[in-house]
């Protein structure tokens, strides 16, 4: 089939009154599911109505990844979510990677990839959900298709729906698929990847990335389909009232929301905090404990505090003396097109900032929006030293929160980036 775009929309869908406004989100990660690509749909989902469009989401019903966690969030009453069964595919592939770690141990051979997982799981482990059965029906109750992606295998879900149903589908990566410095693969898998994007591209009609230096990338990188590519970035939600009694304590408190994985490690920080030697200088980790835990506990004031749900989050960001954000460096890579979800909200707090970023669209949004941040690209551990004494003392000389900038407030507020999304939507219809 041709893909739909607003040049042969009319032949595709010759009702183009037929969907009452409504469009199909295809979304895996969704409520009451608990994963950082929940928020930007659940909050695109929340302000739709308000711009005359009416959301239908089509989500996962029995997600298979033991790390999603259950907080019992609501959804808004007045939306429509259909759910679809998931294959326990990571489960088959978690069994085979298993068995062959056990058969290269006889030999006395150490398995250095998860085989399985790369050979089988592509585009990614996720291809297991089946959504186009439901998903066909009820693309042809609407008048275009949304995908969030990750996982990118509901990229191609999402397009195979729109081509059956004759619908535009928009791809919303909310992370670059193959030009992700982050997804060390096998050559086998890159290649299949590379073909299954470059598919999905072009049978897209749009597709947003959420960083500057996402767009250009992709536009350099598939320059004929550069027309196709827009930007709107990921933003913040509106805070919740906090009292300042509830405070986690009367410590100077340095507080990570979030998990910390693979290059991205707290080590350097907690070395200079042991260095400073201060006991009223907490650390506090709100996830899971990090690697380099045991290690640093007897040496440095530290705290973890459990997962929370996104409403705790933000309340607990407002209690902090200092947020520290990290951003992981990648070997080779000069420009890090990646910018963490919390940056948006560790912004909106106007809490002081501790962040160690590379050069990239992350280190760029601090450097432009932040009212107080100590921004450290490629820090030793003396900077670190430096940027936290430097906040320590000035924690009784100046107002623990500084005003947030209007044009960040303009920019990245939740309701105003849906309108670019709803923009993008009447584009094509």
């Amino acid at each position: 089939m041709d893909e739909v775009t607003p040049e042969n929309r009319k032949d595709a869908s010759p009702d183009r009154a037929g969907g009452d406004n409504k469009v199909l989100m295809v979304c895996y990660f969704y409520p009451p599911m608990r994963a950082t690509g929940v928020t930007r749909s659940k909050e695109f989902v929340k302000h739709l109505p308000g711009f005359g469009w009416q959301p239908v989401v089509l989500s996962v019903k029995n997600p298979k990844d033991p790390w999603t966690t259950d907080f019992n969030e609501k959804t808004p009453s007045n939306v429509e979510v259909f759910r679809a069964l998931e294959l326990n595919i990571p489960r088959l592939l978690r069994i085979l990677d298993g068995v062959r770690e056990k058969l290269l141990k006889l030999f006395r051979q150490r398995p250095t990839v998860n085989y399985f997982h790369d050979r089988l799981g592509i585009p990614d482990h996720y291809f297991g959900w089946m959504p186009y059965f439901k998903g066909v029906r009820l693309a042809r109750q609407c008048r275009c298709v949304y995908v969030s992606c990750s996982p990118f295998s509901a990229a191609i879900s999402g397009l195979i729906i729109g081509l059956i149903a004759r619908r535009p589908v928009i791809l919303d990566f909310r992370d670059a698929w193959t030009l992700n410095p982050y997804m060390p693969h096998s050559n086998v898998h890159r290649i299949i990847a590379r073909w299954q994007e470059r598919w999905a591209l072009k049978r897209s009609s749009k597709v947003i990335l959420n960083t500057r230096g996402a767009l250009d990338l992709y536009k350099k990188n598939y320059p004929e389909m550069a027309e196709k590519f827009t930007y709107i970035p990921n933003g913040y939600d509106e805070l919740p009232e906090f009292n300042k009694d509830t405070s986690m304590n009367e410590l100077f408190t340095i507080i990570h929301l979030g998990q910390f994985y693979g290059p991205r490690q707290p080590d350097l920080l907690l070395a200079a905090l042991a260095k400073i030697n201060n006991p009223s200088i907490q650390f506090v980790q709100v996830g899971k404990p990090f690697e380099s835990l045991a290690r640093f506990k007897d040496r440095v004031n530290i705290k973890v505090v459990p997962p929370l749900s996104h409403v705790d989050a933000l309340a607990v960001m407002q209690s902090a003396s200092l947020l520290y954000l990290k951003q992981g460096q990648v070997p080779g890579v000069g420009f890090h097109i990646a910018v963490a979800a919390k940056t948006y909200e560790y912004l909106a707090t106007g809490v002081p900032i501790l962040a160690e970023c590379p050069p990239g669209d992350n280190a760029d949004i601090l450097r432009e929006y932040a009212a107080q941040c100590h921004l450290l690209i490629n820090p030793a551990e003396d900077d670190l030293e430096a940027a936290i004494l430097e906040a320590f003392e000035k924690r009784h000389n100046k107002k623990k929160t500084w005003p947030v900038k209007p044009e960040f407030k303009e920019k990245f507020n939740r309701k105003n980036l849906t309108k670019e999304l709803v923009e993008q939507i009447e584009y094509l219809l």
